[in-house]
C-alpha cells in the first residue's frame, strides 16, 4: 500500500499511539505484565538501562549554539499542521513535538520513555499503560497530565489515524 506523504507523516507520528490503539484501554485482564519499565522492545529486551543518559550514537560533548537550516528537496508543503491526511504538511514542526515514546536509532522496533516515565504492557500485549513523567510540561511552562494524553489520543483517533479497537481509556 503507497501511503501519502501526508498519511505517512501522521502515521510516523502516531506511532507512539500505535501501541496505545491496539489496547490502551482494554480491560486489565489479569495477564502478567512487563511490570513498568522505561523501555519496551517489540523483540527481545532493550539495549538500554534505565536512567541511560544519551543514546550510544550521540555525542554529548557535541558543540551547542549556533543555527541549523532546514531545507525541502523537490517539494512544497501546504501546511503546517504535521496531522494532515489531505495536503503536505511540512516536517520541520514534528522537531517541536515530543511524543510519550521516542525510538533508538540503534534498536530497531524499540521505544523509549520521553515523555512517559514507564510503559506497562502484558505479555499478550492486549493493553498498555503510560505513566507521565511530573516534570513533562508545556511550552507555556504548564504540567502535562494524562488527561492531556488521552484528549490527543482521541483527537488523532477521530480526525487523523480513524476508528481503533479501544474499548476504554482510564486516567
Amino acid at each position: 500500500m503507497l501511503l501519502s506523504r501526508a498519511r505517512a507523516a501522521a502515521l510516523a507520528i502516531a506511532a507512539p499511539f500505535a501501541i496505545a490503539a491496539i489496547g490502551i484501554a482494554t480491560a486489565h485482564a489479569q495477564a502478567p505484565t512487563s511490570g513498568p519499565v522505561h523501555g519496551f522492545a517489540m523483540h527481545g529486551d532493550v539495549k538500554y538501562p534505565a536512567g541511560f543518559k544519551h543514546f550510544d550514537y550521540v555525542n554529548p560533548a557535541a558543540p551547542k549554539g549556533g543555527e541549523v537550516r532546514y531545507g525541502i528537496a523537490g517539494t512544497t508543503y501546504d501546511s503546517f499542521n504535521p496531522f494532515i491526511l489531505r495536503g503536505v504538511p511540512t516536517g520541520i514542526v514534528m522537531a517541536t513535538i515530543d511524543t510519550l515514546m521516542v525510538s533508538s536509532g540503534d534498536e530497531p522496533f524499540t521505544k523509549y520513555c520521553l515523555v512517559c516515565e514507564t510503559i506497562e504492557v502484558p505479555h499478550d500485549r492486549s493493553w498498555v499503560e503510560f505513566v507521565i513523567r511530573r516534570e513533562a510540561k508545556f511550552h507555556d511552562g504548564s504540567a502535562m497530565t494524562t488527561d492531556d494524553a488521552i484528549w490527543t489520543f482521541e483527537t488523532l483517533k477521530a480526525k487523523v489515524i480513524g476508528p481503533h479497537r479501544v474499548v476504554r481509556v482510564e486516567c
